[in-house]
């Protein structure tokens, strides 16, 4: 064997080596992005664990006084979360409302997700912006 077949052979082996590690590369860096949007999605899904510990502890129904008492808020304020929508409820044996545990949970954690708003700009009585001049 010459010198330049053995030099020709040792280059198409490297190229081969280079190949397959640049698959197997790209195979990686593939299953770490999709690991990656995985673990984005079960983030979506964090309140699951909260509602279950708030079932445990208050149990799968309440009045609206101790969801009222759950929540922090006044009852009214309870009133007003079920007139929109924002809390469910269902109706016990003796016709009473009942406020759904879990439900109240997911309520919280996607009001804590959510955007708060620009704060206002003050506006002059022409309706002219304020501007605050240093």
């Amino acid at each position: 064997m010459s010198v330049e077949v053995v030099a020709a052979y040792s280059q198409e082996t490297l190229e081969a080596i280079a190949a397959e590690y640049k698959a197997a590369y790209e195979s990686v860096v593939h299953t770490v992005q999709h690991l990656q949007a995985a673990a984005n999605k079960l983030a979506l899904y964090e309140p699951l664990p909260v509602a279950e510990q708030w079932v445990r502890t208050w149990g799968e129904t309440v009045n609206k006084k101790t969801a009222a008492k759950m929540l922090g808020v006044s009852i009214s304020q309870v009133n007003r979360l079920i007139a929109n929508g924002d809390l469910v409820t269902t109706t016990s044996e003796d016709g009473r409302s009942r406020v759904i545990v879990r439900a109240a949970a997911e309520y919280v954690a996607m009001a804590s997700r959510r955007i708060k708003p620009a704060p206002k700009v003050p506006m002059t009585r022409k309706g002219n912006p304020i501007r605050f001049i240093p």
